[in-house]
């Protein structure tokens, strides 16, 4: 299934992997309440990893439908 934009060059955007992303940042949200107040700089290390990654997969689902 692919979203597509009205316009003039109209990209389609793969949402399956649009959706396993906001999956990923679900569970990043979660793990970010779960460590805040903690002070646990290897949680909060590895969850700033975990962001990156999730944000430059974004990045080429999107540049992949542009």
């Amino acid at each position: 299934m692919t979203i597509t934009n009205i316009g003039t060059h109209s990209p389609s955007v793969d949402t399956q992997a649009l959706e396993n992303i906001y999956h990923q940042l679900e569970g990043l949200i979660r793990a970010h309440k779960h460590i805040e107040g903690q002070n646990d700089r290897a949680a909060a290390f590895a969850l700033n990893n975990a962001l990156y990654q999730a944000n430059k997969e974004l990045g080429l689902v999107l540049r992949a439908g542009a």
